[in-house]
């Protein structure tokens, strides 16, 4: 009586966990916005036939078909709507929780399996990913479910043969028509069989491998396609040595008060556990987990860069064994307790920590339209020119969608090859803007050259707004006594400036406006040099460096470069330049160059120096001016879906 008493207290806290889990992935459902990567997908279903969606939508991604087919037939049937699009993947969500509890129960006991769900419900990792229709939460969803069907195989393989055997085939080859990691993953689980297998089913487990990669024959020529064509290394940088440890941080909300309920959980189920012996599936946890970072890794490194926190989620489950596998199997009274404190610290950190509702569906793409508009009518039609750096569909989906009734320009154009490297198209529109005021929105990989651009032009910030990953803001031709930087240094020639290192000799007058500029010969390589200790200002990795000068070339320069370095311990840590081209400039024209550097991968504890200098590159002679350097403060909100989140 006690025992099935238990049984049934196990399962009303199971069934808690699922409450909430469903919760907080269905909160707000409505307000849940697509991301970048749902709408490029969704892009790529507006097609009139199975092989035209193949040939054109999945071989030029970077991820396997399965998803995208689905998707295909999905939004046929349901449409197009965030709701429709993002369902399954929640459902799948859900599914996890339940998934993970049952591999936990089946490898160590009831309360190991009862703590990994409740983690699974709450952190902010699994939860994102089930509001997001891309391959990650399905590919969770369905390699816990082959561990499921495997766990089965190699505990008991003479029980429920065909029911196991056939679950086990299916959701393998689902798995590797999911995703690259995925399969990677269940690739992993299948030779970890082969040594835990009795010797008598051997070759019918490997029967079962033969016919998963039989299953999978059809997708081998795109498989090979994309290894081809490459990854995502075109934008994605090499990992940093600290990447997993940053992860970790990741999964835990980067709160101090997780890290300390984790550690007590972790030191308590030792002391409790009287065996502590190491089981094979702890062996297989760790085995599981490191192995897919470790080959993602060494991968990025030396060939193309693929690694990112979501290809890890496939095997993440398993670090909840890692770490919790010691737990004895708990009376009630201590596990309530314990599922009741993960399920608040945790949804707590979710919500105010992390602010995740806040920033998730806070939509980058539509806010800062919602809020243009806003700003347009409260100044005046008339009275704003408007610039929005966006993906143009996305911008067309959401002017279309809330109707919105103000001219913009964007140089991201529809069906063009986008060259971020190009500004000359907004310096044109910038000379053409005879308005007040100038109204700018921006998503995180507009080029930042772009606010010092505007400020050229119209000198005055008198509004800002951060969003996750986007911003908007309001310049006027009025300048303001206020300044937005927190660091301003103009090296305009007309007194000593003994911040720069220059040839106080070349320094020239112009007779015909009385002001000075800095006459550069062509003997001269590396020139008018500014050198800051970035640690003197209290700077976050989201603060932007703006670099400019105003430049006069005789004749076509190609290769001439205004650079911005940093350098550590005396060597240079990163380099950023820009050449005349990026803005198009004319020769015998006074105009101004732009640069500007961010110190998201600057490590701020250790001293950072900035040097600024012009690089003579292509040895002639020119003019320069009112050489600028400043710096002011970036978007807190920028990256703080997947790190710590800066406060303003």
């Amino acid at each position: 009586m006690t025992k099935l008493k238990s049984i049934t207290l196990h399962q009303y806290i199971l069934f808690g966990i699922l409450v909430l889990g469903i919760i907080l992935r269905f909160w707000n459902f409505s307000e849940l916005p697509f991301t970048h990567d749902e709408f490029s997908a969704l892009d790529r279903l507006h097609f009139d036939s199975f092989s035209e969606l193949i040939a054109k939508g999945v071989k030029i991604d970077a991820h396997p078909a399965g998803v995208h087919v689905f998707m295909y037939y999905w939004v046929q049937l349901f449409g197009f709507s965030e709701i429709a699009v993002k369902f399954p993947f929640i459902l799948m969500g859900i599914g996890s929780i339940y998934l993970i509890y049952n591999i936990g129960k089946s490898w160590f006991n009831s309360s190991v399996g009862l703590i990994s769900a409740a983690f699974m419900a709450t952190m902010q990792f699994p939860i994102m990913y089930s509001q997001i229709a891309r391959p990650y939460i399905s590919g969770m969803f369905l390699c816990l479910l082959m561990v499921v069907y495997w766990s089965k195989i190699i505990k008991a393989p003479e029980n429920n043969f065909w029911k196991n055997y056939i679950g086990f085939i299916a959701s393998a080859a689902l798995c590797a028509y999911n995703h690259h990691f995925s399969l990677l993953f269940a690739a992993v689980v299948g030779v970890s069989g082969v040594f835990f297998i009795p010797k008598k089913y051997l070759i019918k487990y490997v029967l079962s491998g033969v016919a998963i990669f039989i299953l999978y024959l059809p997708h081998l020529s795109i498989f090979f396609y994309q290894l081809h064509i490459g990854g995502v290394g075109s934008w994605l940088g090499k990992p940093e040595p600290d990447f997993l440890i940053e992860f970790i941080k990741h999964l835990f909300h980067f709160s101090p008060i997780i890290y300390l309920l984790v550690i007590v959980m972790i030191t308590g189920g030792i002391y409790l556990n009287k065996e502590r012996k190491i089981s094979k599936y702890f062996v297989l946890s760790v085995i599981w987990f490191v192995l897919p970072f470790l080959i993602g890794y060494y991968y990025s490194l030396y060939h193309d860069a693929v690694l990112q926190y979501s290809v890890l989620i496939f095997s993440f489950p398993f670090f909840f064994f890692i770490l919790f596998s010691f737990v004895p199997k708990l009376p009630i009274k201590i596990l309530f307790p314990v599922i009741i404190l993960i399920s608040v610290l945790n949804s707590y950190s979710l919500i105010f920590e992390r602010a995740h509702y806040k920033l998730f569906y806070q939509n980058r793409f539509m806010q800062f339209l919602v809020d243009t508009q806003q700003k347009v009518d409260e100044l005046g039609k008339e009275n704003c020119t408007v610039l929005l750096v966006n993906h143009a569909r996305i911008n067309e989906y959401y002017v279309d969608k809330l109707d919105f009734n103000f001219n913009y320009f964007n140089f991201l154009e529809r069906g063009k090859e986008v060259n971020y490297k190009d500004l000359s198209k907004v310096v044109e529109y910038l000379k053409g803007a005879k308005t007040d005021y100038f109204i700018y929105g921006g998503v995180a990989y507009a080029p930042e050259e772009i606010h010092s651009m505007i400020k050229e032009f119209y000198p005055a910030l008198v509004h800002q707004k951060n969003y996750y990953a986007s911003k908007l803001e309001v310049f006027s031709k009025e300048k303001l006594t206020e300044d937005e930087y927190c660091y301003s240094n103009i090296l305009d020639f007309e007194t000593i400036n003994s911040n720069w290192n220059y040839n106080q000799d070349k320094v020239m007058e112009d007779a015909f406006s009385d002001s000075h500029f800095l006459l550069i010969d062509s003997l001269s390589e590396y020139v008018t040099e500014h050198k800051i200790l970035l640690n003197k200002f209290d700077l976050t990795p989201n603060d932007i460096i703006d670099l400019s000068v105003k430049v006069y070339f005789p004749q076509e320069v190609k290769e001439t470069v205004l650079v911005g370095t940093i350098e550590q311990n005396d060597s240079t840590h990163s380099w950023k330049g820009a050449v005349p081209a990026k803005f198009n400039l004319q020769e015998r024209e006074w105009q101004t160059m732009h640069l500007s550097i961010d110190i998201r991968k600057v490590d701020l504890s250790i001293p950072n120096l900035l040097k600024v200098y012009f690089w003579n590159k292509d040895k002639i002679n020119f003019k320069i001016d009112d050489f600028s350097v400043k710096i002011r403060k970036g978007n807190p909100n920028l990256y703080g879906l997947t790190e710590k989140l800066l406060r303003n």
